[in-house]
């Protein structure tokens, strides 16, 4: 898949992608183009258009990758510009981490599983056949998108 098709939504403020090292579908990872280092250099526009946009981002990844909760995280370590991940978990992921790790699928622990999954689905590897295609679901997201952003 090349970079522009793993672009979801792109405005003047935010570039909203795939993440580019993990091939789990609908793991999004939205940037701001300013030179924020934290919330806390944000202006209030800036600060209002963020809230609404990962409000839309998480709807749309609940919406056509079925998650059932995404997580949204904030590091800033590797790269200190402000982001966040915003990713999905869903029953099929709850289960191949269950298996996989012998751990209780209804107690998990979003941060062991979000650093399991990042480690297990590297870029190019193959995904288990039950989760949707990457391609398709890029495409589904960017739809989505377009067709509800105000």
């Amino acid at each position: 898949m090349t970079q522009l098709q793993k672009i979801i939504f792109e405005d003047d403020l935010f570039l909203l992608e795939q993440a580019d090292f993990c091939d789990l579908p609908g793991y999004l990872i939205l940037k701001l183009k300013n030179e924020a280092h934290s919330m806390s250099e944000l202006n209030l526009e800036e600060s209002e258009k963020l809230g609404q946009i990962l409000a839309l981002a998480t709807q749309a990844i609940e919406r056509v990758v079925l998650a059932e909760r995404v997580y949204c995280l904030s590091f800033c370590e590797l790269e200190r510009r402000l982001h966040f991940h915003l990713f999905p978990r869903t029953v099929a992921l709850a289960t191949l981490y269950s298996s996989g790790t012998h751990s209780n699928s209804d107690n998990l622990n979003g941060a062991l599983l979000f650093e399991w999954t990042r480690t297990r689905f590297k870029q190019n590897d193959t995904l288990p056949a039950e989760f949707p295609r990457l391609h398709e679901t890029c495409r589904q997201l960017k739809l989505y998108m377009q067709k509800n952003n105000n």
